[in-house]
């Protein structure tokens, strides 16, 4: 009521003020400036403004009347609800937590704007309204992924993963069941080496060695008679110069054929021949027993490089070594001849020459010096460093022994160091010695 009193009231000013009527505080009717209302209609007159008073009055209620309803219906406009029908609230949704603090759900989706084939997801999504979306294609519409919660991720990492069945490593090749081989007797083991080994000379012109013995050697368990690739002693161990891995697998195949068990039996094992990995050579009869006797390959004769060769004549037989020849015959035996004693033998032309086959090893003498004897003489070394010299058996070395030779307190002629020969007479023959002749 107050708001429609002040309105009214501003109405009537204004037009009192556009015909000078009322005065500008808005008062009862009272000519301002002019002493009667026809004074001052005459001054409207008089300005060009004609207005009868009966007119003028249904002007003002005119106005009066269009301002109080324009008021009334703005005010109540304004005081009218937006909506008398209640909203329905939503039906409520259970979801789950985002993994992480910082995102936000997005709003529920309207009716005008819900996809069908919509996914839930933590994205911000912006309201609009568009036209019908297609049917949805299951084949075509990414699904996306659905948000873990705390306990989700937390059962996720304490769950252990299934454990796969393992798998067995593919062969190549199936190793066949290992042969049945007979053990090597131990006549037939390699003894020791002695302590009394060759000393090879200082020059090398005067000596055999060209190989070190292998110390750590030792015959193959359960040998196989065929190649089984990666399953062969060639594939486990270092094999030894010069010999190839071809050399070693055959001699392991050697070795079983020789150590078979199959209609063999002790004695003929004894009787054959033995094969020492990795060399493919076989060693037979005395020699075989002189090796073994030595050390085998772990004595001063290395590996062999050859199997039991008959020397010309048939008179006899040899092998040959790393390191020097051993040479048999029916009359001196098996008997290893090296450095200086194998070189001056050669001069000699060996067993064809008339010092023939060895009858002893070498022998060491009380000064250090070395002997060997053979069949019809003996080549002397004196020290280590010395060409030998050879002697033969007869009259002059019966002579050289008789004063006492080289025993301790014995002859004063010391070492042979010229070979036996003839004099010029041809009626006798001379050999000289360290400090004489004879």
């Amino acid at each position: 009521m107050v708001f429609v009193t002040k309105v009214l009231s501003g109405a009537f000013v204004v037009l009192g003020k556009r015909f000078k009527f009322l005065s500008s505080d808005g008062a009862t009717a009272t000519p301002v400036r002019m002493k009667d209302s026809r004074y001052q209609m005459n001054s409207q007159t008089k300005r060009g403004s004609v207005v009868p008073r009966g007119r003028w009055w249904r002007q003002c209620v005119v106005a009066g009347t269009t301002v109080v309803m324009v008021a009334v219906g703005g005010s109540a406009a304004l005081a009218q609800p937006a909506s008398t029908t209640p909203t329905p609230s939503p039906a409520p949704v259970t979801t789950t937590a985002p993994a992480t603090s910082d995102v936000v759900p997005a709003p529920a989706l309207t009716e005008d704007t819900a996809d069908p084939c919509a996914v839930p997801t933590t994205a911000t999504v912006t309201t609009t309204t568009t036209a019908p979306a297609p049917p949805c294609d299951p084949a075509t519409t990414p699904v996306a992924p659905e948000p873990v919660g705390p306990e989700t991720a937390a059962a996720s990492e304490s769950a252990p993963a299934p454990e796969q069945p393992p798998v067995a490593p593919a062969q190549d090749t199936v190793a066949p069941p290992a042969e049945t081989v007979a053990p090597l007797p131990a006549e037939l083991m390699p003894a020791a080496p002695a302590a009394d080994q060759p000393i090879a000379p200082d020059d090398p012109e005067l000596s055999s060695k060209t190989a070190e013995p292998d110390l750590d050697w030792r015959p193959t368990e359960n040998p196989r008679s065929t190649i089984v690739p990666g399953q062969m002693r060639s594939d486990r161990e270092e094999i030894p110069a010069p010999f190839t891995k071809e050399d070693a697998d055959k001699a392991e195949m050697l070795e079983a054929q020789q150590r078979s068990t199959s209609g063999t039996s002790r004695m003929s094992l004894l009787a054959t021949c033995q094969t020492y990995w990795p060399s493919p050579y076989s060693v037979c009869g005395d020699i075989r027993d002189k090796y073994n006797s030595l050390g085998g390959p772990a004595s001063f004769l290395s590996f062999p490089t050859s199997g039991n060769i008959v020397n010309p004549g048939n008179t006899g037989e040899r092998v040959t070594f790393l390191n020097g020849p051993i040479y048999w015959s029916a009359a001196g035996g098996a008997h290893p001849v090296v450095n200086s004693f194998l070189n001056r033998w050669g001069i000699h032309s060996y067993e064809a020459g008339w010092l023939k086959y060895p009858t002893t090893d070498e022998i060491v003498l009380p000064d250090g010096g070395r002997r060997q004897e053979f069949q019809d003489g003996a080549i002397y070394v004196a020290f280590q460093n010395a060409v030998g010299s050879a002697i033969r058996n007869g009259p002059l070395r019966d002579k050289y022994n008789s004063i006492g030779g080289l025993a301790p307190g014995g002859t004063l002629l010391g070492y042979p160091i010229q070979d036996q020969v003839g004099l010029p007479d041809g009626q006798g023959q001379m050999d000289r010695f360290q400090n004489g002749v004879i």
